[in-house]
Protein backbone atom coordinates (compact mmCIF):
# COMPACT_ATOMS: atom_id res chain seq x y z
CA UNK A 1 0.00 0.00 0.00
CA UNK A 2 1.25 3.47 -0.86
CA UNK A 3 1.92 5.76 2.11
CA UNK A 4 -0.39 8.75 2.25
CA UNK A 5 -3.39 7.08 0.58
CA UNK A 6 -6.72 7.86 2.20
CA UNK A 7 -10.33 7.18 1.30
CA UNK A 8 -13.41 9.20 2.22
CA UNK A 9 -17.11 8.32 1.62
CA UNK A 10 -18.66 6.61 -1.43
CA UNK A 11 -20.69 7.80 -4.42
CA UNK A 12 -20.99 5.90 -7.70
CA UNK A 13 -21.24 6.97 -11.32
CA UNK A 14 -20.00 9.82 -13.44
CA UNK A 15 -21.53 10.93 -16.72
CA UNK A 16 -19.38 12.33 -19.46
CA UNK A 17 -17.98 11.80 -22.89
CA UNK A 18 -17.42 8.44 -24.47
CA UNK A 19 -14.34 7.20 -26.27
CA UNK A 20 -14.74 3.95 -28.16
CA UNK A 21 -11.88 1.51 -28.62
CA UNK A 22 -12.59 -1.84 -30.27
CA UNK A 23 -12.59 -4.45 -27.52
CA UNK A 24 -12.75 -1.86 -24.73
CA UNK A 25 -15.93 -0.44 -23.28
CA UNK A 26 -16.52 3.26 -23.74
CA UNK A 27 -14.86 5.59 -21.27
CA UNK A 28 -17.53 7.30 -19.21
CA UNK A 29 -15.33 9.88 -17.56
CA UNK A 30 -15.55 13.54 -18.43
CA UNK A 31 -12.24 14.65 -19.90
CA UNK A 32 -10.54 17.14 -17.63
CA UNK A 33 -8.61 19.79 -19.51
CA UNK A 34 -7.72 21.61 -16.32
CA UNK A 35 -7.30 20.23 -12.83
CA UNK A 36 -10.25 20.62 -10.45
CA UNK A 37 -9.84 23.22 -7.72
CA UNK A 38 -9.42 21.45 -4.38
CA UNK A 39 -7.81 23.17 -1.37
CA UNK A 40 -6.43 19.85 -0.11
CA UNK A 41 -4.13 19.70 -3.14
CA UNK A 42 -2.09 22.66 -1.94
CA UNK A 43 -0.41 25.21 -4.20
CA UNK A 44 1.52 22.66 -6.28
CA UNK A 45 -0.98 19.79 -6.28
CA UNK A 46 -4.12 19.10 -8.29
CA UNK A 47 -7.28 17.00 -8.35
CA UNK A 48 -9.02 15.04 -11.11
CA UNK A 49 -12.39 13.34 -11.42
CA UNK A 50 -12.56 9.61 -10.90
CA UNK A 51 -15.18 6.88 -11.22
CA UNK A 52 -15.78 4.07 -8.75
CA UNK A 53 -17.28 0.70 -9.62
CA UNK A 54 -18.35 -1.64 -6.82
CA UNK A 55 -19.53 -5.10 -7.80
CA UNK A 56 -19.34 -8.55 -6.24
CA UNK A 57 -17.53 -7.11 -3.23
CA UNK A 58 -14.71 -5.63 -5.33
CA UNK A 59 -14.02 -1.93 -5.81
CA UNK A 60 -12.36 -0.45 -8.89
CA UNK A 61 -11.22 3.17 -8.82
CA UNK A 62 -10.89 4.46 -12.39
CA UNK A 63 -9.05 7.61 -13.44
CA UNK A 64 -9.09 9.28 -16.88
CA UNK A 65 -5.75 9.34 -18.69
CA UNK A 66 -4.86 10.64 -22.11
CA UNK A 67 -2.34 8.57 -24.06
CA UNK A 68 -0.46 10.20 -26.93
CA UNK A 69 -3.07 12.96 -27.00
CA UNK A 70 -6.01 10.53 -27.33
CA UNK A 71 -8.69 9.64 -24.84
CA UNK A 72 -9.53 9.93 -22.07
CA UNK A 73 -9.16 6.23 -21.28
CA UNK A 74 -10.04 4.75 -17.91
CA UNK A 75 -7.11 3.27 -15.99
CA UNK A 76 -7.42 1.48 -12.66
CA UNK A 77 -5.77 3.40 -9.85
CA UNK A 78 -3.71 0.56 -8.36
CA UNK A 79 -1.46 1.57 -5.47
CA UNK A 80 -0.39 -2.06 -5.10
CA UNK A 81 0.99 -2.28 -8.64
CA UNK A 82 4.68 -1.41 -8.72
CA UNK A 83 4.54 -0.57 -12.43
CA UNK A 84 1.93 1.00 -14.66
CA UNK A 85 0.69 -1.05 -17.58
CA UNK A 86 -1.46 -0.61 -20.67
CA UNK A 87 -3.95 -3.12 -22.07
CA UNK A 88 -2.95 -4.87 -25.30
CA UNK A 89 -6.16 -3.71 -27.05
CA UNK A 90 -5.32 -0.04 -26.50
CA UNK A 91 -1.77 -0.68 -27.72
CA UNK A 92 -3.17 -2.08 -30.96
CA UNK A 93 -5.77 0.62 -31.44
CA UNK A 94 -3.31 3.47 -30.86
CA UNK A 95 -0.48 1.72 -32.71
CA UNK A 96 1.90 2.19 -29.78
CA UNK A 97 5.43 1.18 -30.79
CA UNK A 98 7.06 -1.75 -29.00
CA UNK A 99 10.57 -1.11 -27.76
CA UNK A 100 11.82 -4.65 -28.33
CA UNK A 101 12.31 -4.93 -24.57
CA UNK A 102 10.44 -7.25 -22.25
CA UNK A 103 9.75 -7.07 -18.52
CA UNK A 104 8.66 -9.58 -15.92
CA UNK A 105 5.41 -8.64 -14.21
CA UNK A 106 4.15 -10.40 -11.11
CA UNK A 107 0.64 -10.35 -9.73
CA UNK A 108 -1.57 -12.41 -7.47
CA UNK A 109 -2.10 -14.99 -10.21
CA UNK A 110 1.58 -15.47 -11.04
CA UNK A 111 4.21 -13.85 -13.22
CA UNK A 112 4.86 -13.45 -16.93
CA UNK A 113 7.32 -11.85 -19.31
CA UNK A 114 5.53 -9.15 -21.32
CA UNK A 115 6.44 -6.65 -24.03
CA UNK A 116 7.16 -2.98 -23.36
CA UNK A 117 5.79 -0.05 -25.41
CA UNK A 118 6.95 3.53 -25.61
CA UNK A 119 4.53 6.43 -25.23
CA UNK A 120 5.09 9.88 -26.69
CA UNK A 121 3.20 11.24 -23.68
CA UNK A 122 0.47 10.48 -21.20
CA UNK A 123 -1.35 12.87 -18.94
CA UNK A 124 -3.57 12.92 -15.87
CA UNK A 125 -5.69 16.04 -15.44
CA UNK A 126 -3.65 17.78 -18.12
CA UNK A 127 -0.42 17.12 -16.19
CA UNK A 128 2.27 14.97 -17.80
CA UNK A 129 3.21 11.69 -16.17
CA UNK A 130 6.91 10.79 -16.15
CA UNK A 131 7.09 7.18 -17.29
CA UNK A 132 7.18 6.73 -21.03
CA UNK A 133 7.77 2.96 -21.13
CA UNK A 134 4.84 0.80 -20.05
CA UNK A 135 4.38 -2.94 -19.92
CA UNK A 136 1.65 -4.47 -22.07
CA UNK A 137 -0.77 -6.92 -20.48
CA UNK A 138 -4.25 -8.30 -21.01
CA UNK A 139 -6.14 -6.50 -18.24
CA UNK A 140 -9.09 -8.85 -18.68
CA UNK A 141 -11.77 -6.21 -18.14
CA UNK A 142 -13.15 -4.48 -21.23
CA UNK A 143 -13.92 -1.33 -19.22
CA UNK A 144 -10.26 -0.73 -18.40
CA UNK A 145 -7.39 0.49 -20.61
CA UNK A 146 -4.58 -0.06 -18.10
CA UNK A 147 -3.26 0.34 -14.56
CA UNK A 148 -1.83 3.51 -13.05
CA UNK A 149 0.63 2.11 -10.52
CA UNK A 150 2.83 3.29 -7.70
CA UNK A 151 5.72 3.99 -10.10
CA UNK A 152 3.82 7.17 -11.07
CA UNK A 153 1.90 7.78 -7.83
CA UNK A 154 4.94 7.77 -5.55
CA UNK A 155 6.25 11.02 -7.02
CA UNK A 156 3.44 12.81 -5.20
CA UNK A 157 3.63 13.67 -1.50
CA UNK A 158 0.14 12.33 -0.83
CA UNK A 159 -2.57 10.61 -2.86
CA UNK A 160 -6.15 10.98 -1.61
CA UNK A 161 -9.10 9.07 -3.06
CA UNK A 162 -12.23 11.05 -2.19
CA UNK A 163 -15.09 8.69 -3.00
CA UNK A 164 -17.83 11.09 -1.91
CA UNK A 165 -16.68 13.90 -4.22
CA UNK A 166 -15.42 11.53 -6.95
CA UNK A 167 -11.93 13.01 -6.92
CA UNK A 168 -8.34 11.95 -6.85
CA UNK A 169 -6.31 14.60 -5.03
CA UNK A 170 -2.55 14.60 -5.63
CA UNK A 171 -0.31 16.76 -3.48
CA UNK A 172 3.21 17.70 -4.46
CA UNK A 173 6.17 16.53 -2.36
Amino acid sequence: MLAGVTAVGLVLGLAGCEVRVPGLAASRVEPVAEPIADPRAGADGFAVRLRVIVEDGATLVLVPLRVNGRGPFEFILDTGASTSTVDRRLVGWLGLPRTGETARVTGVTGSAVVPVVKLADWTLGGRPLRGRRLTVTDIGDDRVAGLLGSDELRRFGAVTVDFRRQRLVLRAR
